[in-house]
């Protein structure tokens, strides 16, 4: 998922918004109302200037925004099996193509031919529908065995848990790249410059073709520690908050 967030101080009129996509069509319009937009570092320069941000006002962030989002997050390592999740196969998580957003206006054909290895594969699928007609779509197209059906799941929890996550977004594999977890692109869509930098890391795979797709690890990953993520940028998120509010 390409999120992007806003947050208002009304009683200032103040407006910051966040974004780590530079192919997000509503920056245009969000980065010229804001009175400062916050992006991770790698994002791009031109892109930044070409949808309107001023310099003067753009924090270019060290980190991703997953660094905030699970700052002090402490994996459960008995999460999985208290949710219902079979944890005695490997546990691989997909998120599909986000094909109602405003900049996913593509097909993804390599995605079903994802599903039907996985389908057939010796694993536990989490399949997670964005979406009630997404879901009824996957179910028509052969793939309800796949869905998750159970309560509403713990992200964070799932994630860090998970042998594997592959996903046609963005959000969903950069938790799974800060957490440790293997994670594996199928996005059919511009590459983020995020994306490329987590790539050049060796933490985040690209699934190009129906080879690539052997290369997902249908196993237990290996035991490691989790890491701990520092809440030195929520300090300085919360700081450049209230740097806002005070003008």
């Amino acid at each position: 998922m390409r999120r992007a967030f806003v947050v208002c101080l009304s009683a200032t009129s103040v407006m910051m918004t966040a974004t780590d996509y530079e192919y997000q069509p509503a920056n245009h319009l969000a980065f010229r109302c804001a009175d400062l937009v916050a992006v991770p570092e790698v994002f791009p320069l031109d892109r930044l200037l070409a949808q309107g941000a001023r310099p003067g006002r753009t924090w270019r962030y060290p980190g991703l925004k997953e660094h905030i989002s699970l700052a002090g997050f402490t994996p459960d390592p008995g999460y999985l099996g208290r949710a219902g999740i079979d944890a005695s196969r490997p546990v691989i998580v997909v998120r599909p193509p986000a094909d109602m957003a405003l900049y996913h206006r593509f097909g993804n054909p390599l995605f079903p031919l994802l599903l039907e290895r996985l389908a057939n594969a010796p694993v536990t699928v989490i399949l997670l529908a964005r979406t009630g007609a997404q879901a009824a779509d996957l179910e028509a197209a052969g793939f309800g065995a796949l869905l998750w059906r159970g309560e509403a799941l713990d992200g964070r929890q799932l994630v860090a848990g998970a042998d594997a996550v592959v996903s046609a977004g963005g959000s969903m594999n950069r938790e799974a790249a800060v957490l440790g977890t293997p994670a594996y692109s199928i996005y059919a869509g511009k590459l983020a410059a995020v994306d490329r930098a987590l790539v050049a890391g060796g933490s985040l795979h690209l699934l190009h073709d129906v080879q690539d797709l052997a290369r997902i690890p249908l196993r237990k990953k290996a035991a490691t520690p989790p890491p701990r993520i520092s809440d030195a940028l929520v300090v300085q998120f919360v700081d450049r908050l209230l740097e806002l509010a005070r003008r």
